[in-house]
């Protein structure tokens, strides 16, 4: 008996139907929580103010999202969805809808990627509705990662299809969603760079469209008379600077805390150490691309597997080094590996996959889950170290570094 391939795809839709009934009301009660100290007045300040509310929101309460976060509030409120359920249930509707498109989206990666005879993209589909992931970014009860997670998986959908210059444009706007959206940029910017000399006019101005994406995620304040540059960079720039004194990443190692011994960090030291951060984020991904460029141009199948060691490697290197982090902010490697996983569903990658799972669960509560907050940043640095491993063993690094007989200086 054959099996129907449609008919899976909306068994397991409903069965995650089921999963989004069941957790409806599961949200934190804390008054200190994002949803309470941070979603619900923003929610009731922009059913009251409408549209314009978007221009003083975050004078006037402390808002630091971008201009289409609000604009979507704004709609559920004039559509009175807010008004006919809780903001906890409008929140969830928003991640529902994003994580449904996500799993559309990198389903179709992969079926690009191995074609539709097979059941890779079922397995794909299936991986982001039930991932860990994805049901911890639910379960917060915020504006959801999903919603970048869906134009970053667009993004290399449209490359995957040589249309760069479209991809740009999904960068730019899973950017105004949220800043993480830059992790997907190494991949894409690997492609451009091999196959500029095959591009069209259109496809070799393609970087450039990254800012039409993030202007037109914020063409709701610029109607409303707000500057264009503060509209497409004003929150990016305040988020930035506003968690300047959390420690995650290398910066939670360099710490000395009370041992005295050892700097214990001050904001100045902070900021100036960032330039180290972003010093280390291009020495890593330079070797990563030389890696990837050496290998031979035959091998091109191999050069994507390495590609796709990239994809995941980048949201890890990025959040070790970079400044302005949170407990999470790495967790769309946990989709960057769905998309390897199911393109190449070996143990190795299962494995894989387990590990970064585990990893973002944690980040969830606080990244205190079996191992405190140090042991799970080095567990992570064991991760980067791995995938940079597979990327070294594929290519051919052995013919540009010598390991024959030597002399010391002629000695």
């Amino acid at each position: 008996m054959r099996v129907n391939k449609k008919l899976i795809l909306v068994i397991v839709t409903m069965l995650w139907m089921l999963v989004m009934i069941a957790q409806r009301n599961v949200y934190s009660l804390s008054p200190r929580s994002d949803l309470n100290a941070f979603q619900v007045p923003w929610w009731d300040y922009l059913k009251l103010h409408g549209f314009h509310g978007i221009l003083t929101i975050n004078h006037d309460i402390n808002g630091n999202y971008g201009p289409i976060w609000y604009f979507i509030i704004v709609i559920f409120c004039k559509l009175g969805i807010y008004s006919t359920f809780s903001v906890v249930w409008c929140i969830k509707m928003l991640a529902a809808g994003f994580t449904i498109l996500t799993a559309w989206a990198v389903a179709k990666i992969v079926q690009v990627s191995v074609g539709r005879q097979v059941w890779n993209d079922v397995l794909a589909y299936t991986l982001v509705l039930f991932s860990p992931v994805v049901f911890g970014d639910i379960l917060k009860t915020n504006l959801p990662d999903s919603s970048y997670f869906f134009f970053c998986a667009l993004a290399i959908l449209m490359v995957l299809k040589k249309q760069h210059w479209l991809s740009w444009i999904f960068v730019g706007v899973a950017i105004a969603f949220k800043a993480m959206g830059m992790y997907v940029t190494p991949f894409l910017a690997f492609l451009y760079l091999r196959d500029f000399k095959q591009m069209n006019w259109l496809n070799r101005i393609g970087p450039g469209f990254m800012l039409v994406g993030m202007a037109l995620a914020s063409l709701p304040a610029m109607v409303l008379g707000e500057k264009p540059w503060l509209a497409i960079f004003g929150n990016i720039a305040a988020r930035s600077g506003g968690v300047i004194k959390r420690d995650y990443g290398i910066w939670k190692l360099i710490n000395g805390g009370p041992w005295v011994w050892f700097p214990n960090l001050t904001r100045v030291q902070k900021e100036q150490l960032y330039l180290y951060g972003i010093a280390m984020v291009m020495l890593l991904f330079l070797a990563i691309y030389l890696l990837i460029y050496i290998i031979p141009q035959r091998s091109r199948s191999v050069q994507n597997q390495a590609l796709l060691y990239m994809l995941v490697v980048a949201p890890l290197i990025f959040w070790l080094f970079l400044p302005a982090q949170h407990e999470t902010y790495f967790n769309v490697a946990g989709i960057f590996v769905i998309i390897l996983v199911s393109i190449q569903p070996r143990l190795k990658h299962w494995l894989l996959l387990t590990v970064i799972d585990f990893l973002v669960w944690s980040g969830y509560h606080g990244l205190d889950q079996l191992f405190h907050q140090v042991g799970c940043t080095y567990l992570l640095i064991g991760v980067t170290i791995y995938l940079i491993y597979e990327i070294v063993r594929l290519s051919n690094v052995q013919q540009y570094l010598s390991d024959d007989d030597f002399t010391l200086g002629g000695i």
